[in-house]
C-alpha cells in the first residue's frame, strides 16, 4: 500500500492490490504476478523447501537456454525488449503480444542482457532489441550489442531534446 498510495494527498482513495487484481483489467501475467506476491510467505522448513524448489527450477529454465546456445553454436539470443508501444496522451497502451517484454529472461536466468534501440513502431514509437548472453560472457555481449548499434544506427535523441 505504501508504493500505490504514492503521492496521494490525505483522504484519497487508494486502490488496493486486491481491489486491482479484481478489477479484470490487467494483463494475465502481470495478474498472476501480484496475486503471488500477496500470498503469505512461508517459514521454517516450509520456507527452506520452497527456496530450494525456487533455485531449482531456475536452474532448468537457465538450462533450456544454455543448451539451446550450447547446442546452435550461439553466442547471444536476440529477442524483442517490448512488445507495446508507451503509454501516450492519443490512446494509451496498445498490444503486440501479451505482455510488454522487459528483461525477464535474463531475471529469471540470471544470464546477462543488454538493450538497444531497434527502430520505432510507425516510425514514432521507440522499440528495442534485447542480447541475452552466456554466463560471465558480458564484455563479448555488450561488444555485440555495441557493433550493432553502430551498424544499424537506429539511436536517435528524442525531438523535444535540444
Amino acid at each position: 500500500m505504501a508504493y500505490l498510495s504514492r503521492g496521494a494527498k490525505p483522504g484519497d482513495r487508494v486502490i488496493t492490490i486486491e481491489e486491482l487484481i479484481a478489477s479484470g483489467k490487467m494483463a494475465p501475467a502481470g495478474q498472476r504476478r501480484l496475486e503471488g506476491a500477496i500470498e503469505p510467505t512461508p517459514t521454517g522448513a516450509e520456507l527452506e523447501a520452497a527456496t530450494r524448489a525456487f533455485y531449482a527450477g531456475r536452474e532448468r529454465f537457465r538450462a533450456l537456454f544454455v543448451d539451446l546456445m550450447e547446442r546452435e553454436r550461439l553466442d547471444a539470443m536476440l529477442y524483442p525488449a517490448n512488445q507495446a508501444r508507451p503509454h501516450t496522451h492519443e490512446g494509451g497502451l496498445e498490444r503486440y503480444g501479451t505482455e510488454p517484454g522487459t528483461c525477464e529472461e535474463s531475471a529469471a536466468t540470471g544470464l546477462p542482457q543488454v538493450t538497444v534501440p531497434a527502430g520505432y513502431l510507425g516510425g514514432r514509437y521507440p522499440v528495442g532489441i534485447s542480447f541475452l548472453g552466456r554466463m560471465w560472457d558480458d564484455r563479448k555481449l555488450l561488444e555485440m550489442a555495441y557493433a550493432y548499434e553502430q551498424a544499424t544506427k537506429h539511436r536517435r535523441p528524442p525531438t523535444t531534446v535540444r
